[in-house]
């Protein structure tokens, strides 16, 4: 794989993130129903998919995030660059770590004894949905929320998506965010094609 085909995988990560997103959030309407009593709002941001396309869709982002470590092993030993080097770097990147062990468990249906080889942390990925995501500067005056109209349209404030959102559990108890630990990831690969001197 030359390092046109390198760059071009890291096109393809961010992709399959922006595939899994959808910002037209003024598409999805809210289902109203009223009765006596009271007044009730739903809305539905599936998309119409069901539960396996929706993990479908988060395992194949992690897969393909987790695949180009070998890519990238192969490269440098044909560069002569240290491969090694893409090992330390799942090992230094606590967020890479985990998705090369869940990676692992999806492939081999379970950890090994000592709870995924880069993290050791029996991660498992849990809860998995597709959902309204509103993100905002963490700066004083910023917003970020969510207004319902009188006909069901939905206004948001903030950076928004429909998005895949999800945990990773870990076995003391921790949940961390799916969608952050791929984008660390990813920026982890980044800092490796650099430092390999490959634009990114």
């Amino acid at each position: 794989m030359n390092a046109s085909q390198l760059m071009e995988k890291v096109e393809r990560l961010r992709a399959a993130i922006h595939v899994a997103e959808e910002r037209d959030v003024a598409s999805v309407r809210v289902k109203i129903t009223q009765t006596q009593d009271r007044i009730e709002m739903r809305h539905d941001f599936r998309g119409g998919m069901a539960d396996p396309e929706i993990q479908n869709l988060a395992w194949q982002i992690i897969r393909s995030i987790a695949d180009l470590k070998d890519h990238l092993r192969a490269w440098a030993a044909a560069n002569g660059k240290p491969k090694d080097d893409v090992d330390k770097a799942v090992r230094g990147s606590k967020d890479l770590a985990l998705l090369m062990d869940l990676a692992n468990y999806d492939k081999h249906g379970g950890h090994d004894r000592q709870g995924g080889q880069w993290s050791g942390t029996w991660p498992e990925l849990k809860n998995i949905r597709r959902g309204l995501r509103i993100t905002t500067a963490a700066a004083p005056g910023a917003i970020a929320g969510m207004q319902i109209l009188p006909n069901g349209e939905i206004r948001t404030f903030g950076d928004t998506a429909i998005t895949i959102l999800g945990e990773i559990e870990l076995r003391d108890g921790r949940k961390l965010d799916i969608g952050y630990v791929q984008q660390r990831a990813i920026e982890a690969w980044e800092d490796l094609f650099r430092r390999f001197g490959l634009a990114v």
